[in-house]
């Protein structure tokens, strides 16, 4: 079993609809598994919400950072 922690950041991209355009991972944690994992989360994670009326444009682009925490 592997025991790892770490963060991911990752950039994506939806439409309007709230489907995803694109996904990437702007920095890697060290860990291939977990990184491979971020990168499954944002494909599972869509469709998203719509985008609210608000928010301009086609295309709306996110930053985050994913982080695997291991329980105490």
């Amino acid at each position: 079993m592997r025991r790892q922690e770490g963060r991911v950041e990752v950039r994506f991209v939806i439409d309007r609809a709230g489907s995803l355009l694109e996904g990437v991972i702007i920095r890697g944690s060290g860990h291939d598994v977990l990184d491979e994992e971020a990168a499954a989360m944002m494909r599972r994670a869509s469709p998203f919400p719509r985008a609210p009326n608000e928010v301009p444009g086609e295309r709306i682009e996110f930053s985050a950072p994913i982080d695997f925490i291991l329980p105490a």
